[in-house]
């Protein structure tokens, strides 16, 4: 499966595919021509697109989630036990995310081609949306840093 988005991918940005394979109309590109994409969430889902299209030259990722980390859920339960264990569920957006950015903030907008976080409208020419499950429960964090996440598991 990835292999296929990834190749069907790099053919548009090549322009081998006609319009029909990604009904996309043409935007414009960044800057320095790479075109944008933005990943709403940071989750596994997000993260791993994050890692597999960060490394094409031709595009800029942008990730955003309302984190600074990735935490590994299912580990939540071994931290609750042995708390000095919580640095090793955890993996910073910007380790994945090395050559585009990281945004922390909660979407408030998704718009044509624009998204609306912190007050900030960031262009888009594609977006993946993976913002992952929400439900009521210490086990799921909402917690911006990854200390003070490690310090409200401890409690």
């Amino acid at each position: 499966m990835k292999a296929n988005f990834l190749q069907g991918f790099d053919d548009w940005l090549k322009g081998k595919t006609n319009e029909d394979t990604f009904r996309i109309s043409p935007v414009s590109r960044a800057l320095d021509g790479r075109k944008r994409v933005v990943i709403i969430g940071g989750g596994f889902t997000g993260a791993f697109a994050a890692r597999d299209l960060d490394s094409h030259p031709g595009l800029h990722v942008t990730m955003i989630d309302t984190k600074s980390f990735m935490e590994y859920t299912a580990s939540v339960l071994k931290v609750f036990c042995r708390p000095e264990y919580h640095e090793k569920i955890v993996v910073p957006h910007e380790a994945v995310v090395k050559r585009g950015s990281v945004i922390v903030g909660a979407v408030r907008a998704i718009r044509d081609r624009e998204i609306v976080v912190n007050q900030e409208v960031i262009p888009f020419d594609f977006a993946i949306v993976s913002t992952g499950s929400h439900y009521p429960s210490s086990i799921k964090s909402v917690a911006i840093s990854s200390k003070f996440r490690g310090k409200q598991v401890a409690q």
